[in-house]
């Protein structure tokens, strides 16, 4: 049986070594496999756009050349396939991709455990064939497991998309969508992918949400479970300590949720933005604010 090529729409750090990159722009290849259906119009207005992002780098004060190119491809690679699939896919296609998608999951969520166990760690030798910096095993220290991603971190956030998408289409089979997103998360043993979890849960399902803190409550204050060293500082959250607890949070996100709390303040004081790549420059630009994070 024939791997669909959409596989590998969701599979983006699977590069098999050919190029330098963390990511391969499977899903721009994907797009252009189906340009029989793309008009030249359609196509030029890619060109164009991608002669305007260049240009924008070149003049930009805080020019990192790799970081920028690296960012303007990642984002044709994303917003060309959602543009052909908005524009030009056939309800066939839209069909397949969702088949996958729902075959992967799963397929994801059982890799999870897998990796965590460490069963298969004698064959990440080869495996690094598939994903350069990917693993079979579960990481030293408190990291997770990072199923077909170069980190647990990138992986929950595969995970999170996955399971957003499958809870709006398969309403019959939510909390099982949920479940195994929690699983694959929990092994990723990613903070923000918890955290973001966490959140989608609360906003789609509140009442499941209560209940399942209730439950995480009570096996808490009951067992006093110990909990692993990077999420040691939900306890002040179960103390109700929420000062602590989100200054403890900030701390451990490292440079992402600084990142995030400067980007949407620099929308503010910079509404133009800071040009692709720069993702880091709001925080440093606002360093002195955010000193109490660790910044220097």
């Amino acid at each position: 049986m024939n791997i669909p090529i959409e596989v590998l729409l969701f599979l983006p750090s699977v590069t098999f070594g050919l190029v330098p990159a963390e990511i391969f722009p499977w899903a721009f290849i994907y797009t252009f496999i189906k340009s029989n259906y793309i008009k030249i119009a359609d196509l030029l207005i890619f060109v164009a756009f991608s002669i305007y992002c260049i240009a924008c780098i070149i003049v930009s004060e805080h020019f990192i050349f790799l970081k920028a190119i690296t960012s303007l491809v990642s984002f044709l690679n994303s917003f060309g396939t959602l543009f052909y699939i908005a524009k030009y896919a056939t309800e066939q296609d839209i069909y397949k991709i969702y088949w996958v998608m729902r075959k992967l999951f799963y397929l994801l969520a059982i890799l999870t455990i897998i990796q965590y166990v460490s069963v298969l760690e004698f064959l990440n030798e080869y495996w690094k064939f598939v994903v350069p910096r990917g693993s079979l095993s579960k990481l030293e220290g408190s990291r997770g497991v990072m199923g077909f991603s170069t980190e647990p971190s990138r992986f929950s956030y595969e995970i999170i998309c996955f399971v957003v998408v499958l809870y709006v289409i398969r309403v019959k089979h939510r909390l099982m969508t949920i479940f195994l997103g929690t699983i694959a998360i929990i092994f990723a043993s990613s903070l923000t992918g918890i955290f973001l979890l966490g959140l989608f849960i609360l906003i789609a399902m509140p009442a499941f949400f209560i209940f399942l803190m209730g439950i995480v409550l009570t096996i808490y204050s009951l067992f006093d479970l110990s909990l692993p060293e990077r999420l040691h500082f939900v306890t002040f959250l179960l103390n109700f300590d929420f000062q602590i607890f989100f200054e403890e949070l900030l701390l451990q996100s490292f440079h992402r949720i600084p990142v995030l709390i400067s980007s949407i303040e620099a929308v503010f004081s910079n509404p133009i933005g800071y040009g692709l790549g720069n993702w880091d420059l709001p925080q440093l630009l606002n360093n002195v604010e955010y000193s109490f994070l660790g910044g220097v």
